[in-house]
C-alpha cells in the first residue's frame, strides 16, 4: 500500500489484513482464550464462517511501536451477552486496504433496526451541513461486512472532523433530535487536527479542560487548545 496513506492511519480506521497476517495473529492470540471464547476467536480469522473478511480496527496503545499498528478484532457473534474485543498488532506490510469511518458512511446499508434507521436519518441531515461525518462501532462494522452487528439495543457512534465550533453545534442539535426520534443513544466524537478525539457533548460543557484520546495516550486538553484544533 501507499506508504503515506499507511502512516496517516487514525483511531477507528478499518484495515484489511492479509491472510498470512491473520494466521500469524490467530496463532498469537488464541492462547489467551478458552472454551466458547476460543471457538469465536478462531472463527474471526476464518472468513468462510461469517461469510466476510472481518477487518481490524485501529486502536489506541500506550506503548506505541513505530513498526507495528495496534488493532482489534470484534466478532459479530456475542459471547455471554457481550462482545469480544481481540487486541493484537499488525505490521504495515500486512495491511492490504484501509477504510475510514467517513468512507463507511458513503456505502449502502440496510435499515433493518432502529440504530440503522437513525443512521439513515443522520446521512440525510449531513447533506445540509458542511462537515465530514463518519460512523464507528457496530454500525460501521455492519456496513462494511454486511454481518449483523447491530440489534434493537445498539447505540450509534459517530465521528466528525474539519468543522468549526458553530458548525458542530448545529449538527449536534440535529443529532440530538434524531436520537430522541428513533430512541437510539447517539454519541459523537470530534476529531481534532492534533490527532486527539474528544466527546462532542464535552465540547459544549463549561469546562476548562476536555478529555482527549489519541493513538498513543489519553490526556486532558485545555479548551483553548481544543478550539484551536477544530479546523
Amino acid at each position: 500500500m501507499d506508504e503515506k496513506k499507511l502512516r496517516a492511519l487514525q483511531r477507528h480506521d478499518l484495515v484489511v489484513i492479509s491472510q498470512e497476517g491473520k494466521e500469524r495473529i490467530k496463532s498469537e492470540v488464541k492462547t489467551k482464550y478458552f472454551g466458547e471464547e476460543l471457538r469465536i476467536v478462531e472463527q474471526v480469522f476464518d472468513q468462510t464462517y461469517y461469510g466476510c473478511n472481518i477487518p481490524a480496527i485501529v486502536r489506541r496503545d500506550d506503548n506505541q511501536n513505530e513498526k507495528c499498528v495496534p488493532v482489534g478484532f470484534v466478532p459479530p457473534e456475542l459471547c455471554k451477552e457481550r462482545r469480544l474485543r481481540i487486541a493484537a498488532f499488525t505490521s504495515f506490510d500486512e495491511i492490504e486496504d484501509i477504510n475510514t469511518p467517513y468512507d463507511l458512511l458513503q456505502m449502502e446499508f440496510s435499515t433493518r433496526n432502529q440504530c440503522l434507521k437513525a443512521l439513515a436519518a443522520v446521512v440525510a441531515v449531513v447533506k445540509s451541513h458542511k462537515i465530514q461525518v463518519g460512523v464507528l462501532g457496530s454500525a460501521g462494522l455492519e456496513i462494511y461486512t454486511q454481518c449483523q452487528y447491530t440489534n434493537k439495543n445498539s447505540d450509534l457512534d459517530l465521528v466528525v472532523k474539519n468543522a468549526e465550533y458553530q458548525e458542530i453545534w448545529n449538527l449536534y442539535q440535529d443529532l440530538q433530535r434524531i436520537s430522541n426520534e428513533y430512541h437510539v443513544l447517539l454519541d459523537a466524537e470530534v476529531s481534532l487536527k492534533n490527532g486527539y478525539g474528544i466527546k462532542a457533548v464535552e465540547l459544549f460543557m463549561k469546562t476548562t479542560t476536555l478529555l482527549g484520546k489519541s493513538l498513543t495516550d489519553v490526556t486532558l486538553l485545555s479548551r483553548q487548545d481544543v478550539l484551536r484544533n477544530l479546523k
